[in-house]
């Protein structure tokens, strides 16, 4: 596979042109301990996937706690940033996040 400069493969977005994304999953885990504390049992229960993006503004960037897709994952907005320099573009960086197969309901404008 060819390298492709300015081109996140798998990462759109409606609102600007993306610059970077990231998905990361990690785990809730529950412990058992012992009478001294130590740990004898670990178990997995929750699983949290959460996609960011870094984007140069296009148009306007959705609100937090919309339902927004980023990197292939549909969740709630976390966090939404936008960020304007004298030097630069404007520019956003956005969060989702969606835990296991929850139900979400998004927040309203």
């Amino acid at each position: 596979m060819a390298i492709s400069f300015g081109v996140v493969a798998g990462a759109t977005c409606g609102y600007g042109t993306v610059n970077s994304a990231e998905k990361a999953q990690t785990a809730a885990i529950a412990e058992a301990r012992d009478a001294l504390g130590l740990v004898t049992n670990q178990q997995a229960y929750s699983r949290t996937t959460t996609a960011k993006l870094t984007a140069i503004m296009t148009d306007t960037a959705p609100l937090a706690g919309a339902s927004l897709t980023i990197y292939g994952v549909t969740g709630l907005a976390s966090s939404v940033r936008q960020i304007e320099t004298n030097t630069g573009y404007r520019t956003i960086e956005a969060e989702t996040t969606v835990s296991d197969s929850a139900t979400q309901v998004a927040l309203g404008a």
